[in-house]
Formats: C-alpha cells, structure tokens, sequence
C-alpha cells in the first residue's frame, strides 16, 4: 500500500483503503471508558475530518494523551511514531476549541 505524510503541512492524505483502517482503528480506540475526551462531542469538519471539542477546563496534554499513538510500520525500514499532539490541528468551526484529526482520504491515480 501506498501512502505519505508531510509534515510540513497540516493535513495527511492517506488512499481509501489506508484512511478507512486508520478512521476504524481511531474509532475502535474512542470506544474505550476515558479515551478520547469529548467523543459524545465529536463532528466531521469541512473538510470530512473527524472533530473533537475540549472542554475549557480540560488541559491540552490531557486532551492529547486521550488519544492513541500512531505508529506506522515501513516493513523493514523502520516505524514513525505519531503523536496526538501532531495530528490534530485547531479548527474554528464550532465554538469554543475544537481538534480535528488532520487525516483526508485522498485517491491516488497511478498509470
């Protein structure tokens, strides 16, 4: 499977079948008691990424470690380790702070 992240900018663009797994695995993980913080908050921002709203009272770093490490495995090359704090970027959708996942799916033509 094909895929890239650039960490330059704020969104990721993952191909379909990628994006599905990595949505489903973030779901699957907000599932859980405690884990991922105003979840029963959450909506799909413009850009169809997964939105979260945090509380005023809720600190930054709590917020972040409700949500999963990201590691990604490039087979024998190595993994990359992706960090709450590096994923979301700040929306101004809603009011008050909101947190999107910067992940979109994005389909990759190849010839």
């Amino acid at each position: 499977m094909e895929g890239f992240i650039d960490s330059g900018t704020t969104l990721s663009y993952f191909p379909k079948n990628i994006y599905q797994l990595f949505i489903a695995s973030i779901n699957k993980y907000c599932e859980k008691p405690s884990k991922c913080l105003r979840r029963d908050k959450s909506f799909i921002g413009w850009d169809k990424s997964q939105c979260f709203l945090k509380l005023p009272e809720t600190e930054m770093s709590d917020f972040y470690d409700s949500f999963p490490l990201i590691i990604f495995q490039f087979g024998n090359k190595g993994t990359y380790t992706w960090f709450p704090r590096n994923y979301f970027y700040q929306s101004q959708e809603k009011p008050g702070a909101s947190y999107c996942i910067g992940v979109i799916r994005k389909n990759i033509i190849t010839n």
